[in-house]
């Protein structure tokens, strides 16, 4: 819902219409605006500036946006992990 919410700010397009048609066509300032709220909304990159179309599938920007995000998430579970041994203010300095 995120993604979607995201696409529909800043193109100022109905969210209801995008899912309908399935994607979103921006221009280069549109697209450079989306990708800059989608990687801070979820905090990962996309990798996705170099790519010469400017169009957003929904259902590949959602599935892009959770692998991204699963990284994130696996890396934030391990480091939990490992300092789940440490006692509370060890290691920090």
């Amino acid at each position: 819902m995120l993604v979607l919410k995201c696409l529909a700010d800043e193109s100022g397009d109905d969210p209801g219409a995008i899912v309908a048609r399935g994607f979103l066509d921006v221009d280069d300032r549109e697209f450079g605006h989306v990708i800059n709220r989608l990687e801070g909304y979820f905090d990962c990159t996309l990798w996705l500036r170099s790519r010469p179309e400017r169009r957003f599938v929904l259902d590949e920007l959602v599935e892009l946006v959770s692998a991204a995000t699963a990284g994130a998430v696996a890396g934030a579970n391990a480091g939990a992990v490992a300092g789940a041994g440490e006692s509370a203010g060890a290691g920090h300095g």
